[in-house]
């Protein structure tokens, strides 16, 4: 099977080390029919991907953190091409959710011996996101962490703290597939999202599932500082739904409108960009194949095996 790599060489963990050299390693050791390539700036790994698809390629791994993963995805969406991940950010939400291992070598090897899982898609104005989007303080932060020079955790919890005492919350209004309205006068946050958690534990949806055909929409009110702290400390213990300043809801669809905006900063899996007041949300139903370790997958891919085992064949691999 012909395999693509695709590096973010400015992901957050990608200047640990020769990654590069490692993939090539890899590559060598396994005589696979594959190339590694690296993108140079923003969009590249979507346009990258595709050409991939194009060539033929079955399987597209995307070396990188969250950004990394949502533009390899993007190409691949409703194609029989499966994404596998080598994760190298800091957050890693949906590998974390998916159980893919975050060690390099681990994470090259489920290429090999893994299984495929299918996995629901987000669009948020038609954008494609796959764990996480949001309107809210999450996505101040977002913005924020992108205009700063810091990267990883640590330049994650500098723009929270940076941002936390002057975010107020914002009126919004959400229609629930159409058929339910809440309306919320100060939403701290607002997320919709496809796995649990944001990523480095910080659980924000604890029902969600990649594969059940639904999102989850989480609204935390904007309350006194020591009942915020309270929500935070159940984020990151995965009990946000004991707090009793959250709303969760499951749906199809959802139209977030925030009231009296024209324009709202929103992010998708951490990536900044600008929308409309308005910002409407929908689910892909099972559009994306996933590399998982064979005891998260869920089908039986198409694609033969990409090298041969000494081992009994299971319904889980390919």
């Amino acid at each position: 099977m012909k395999i693509r790599l695709i590096l973010n060489p400015k992901s957050g963990r990608s200047r640990r080390g020769d990654v590069a050299a490692r993939v090539r390693a890899f590559i060598g050791k396994n005589n696979l029919d594959a190339r590694l390539v690296a993108t140079r700036g923003p969009g590249d790994a979507t346009v990258l991907a595709r050409e991939a698809v194009a060539e033929g390629c079955g399987l597209v791994a995307a070396i990188g953190g969250d950004g990394t993963v949502n533009e390899v995805a993007a190409a691949l969406v409703n194609t029989p091409v499966v994404l596998g991940i080598v994760p190298r950010g800091s957050g890693d939400g949906l590998v974390r959710h998916l159980g893919i291992p975050r060690e390099t070598g681990a994470a090259l090897e489920n290429l090999l011996t893994g299984g495929t899982r299918v996995i629901d898609s987000g669009t948020a104005d038609g954008a494609p996101f796959f764990n996480v989007m949001g309107a809210g303080f999450d996505a101040v932060v977002s913005h924020a962490f992108a205009r700063g020079g810091r990267r990883g955790l640590a330049g994650y919890a500098g723009a929270v703290l940076g941002n936390l005492r002057g975010h107020r919350g914002a009126a919004v209004r959400v229609e629930v597939d159409g058929a339910e309205v809440l309306e919320e006068k100060e939403a701290f946050i607002v997320s919709v999202a496809n796995s649990a958690q944001y990523g480095n534990g910080a659980v924000i949806a604890p029902g969600a599932e990649v594969d059940d055909g639904r999102l989850d929409l989480v609204i935390v009110r904007r309350a006194p500082w020591w009942r915020l702290l309270g929500a935070g400390l159940r984020l990151m213990t995965g009990r946000l739904a004991a707090s009793r300043d959250v709303v969760f809801r499951t749906g199809g669809r959802f139209v977030i409108g925030l009231v009296g905006q024209q324009e709202t900063r929103i992010h998708l899996d951490g990536e900044a960009r600008m929308a409309g007041g308005r910002v409407e949300v929908a689910v892909l139903p099972r559009s994306l194949r996933v590399r998982v370790p064979r005891g998260e997958a869920n089908t039986l891919s198409k694609v033969s095996m990409i090298a041969p085992r000494k081992r009994k064949p299971s319904p889980q691999s390919f």
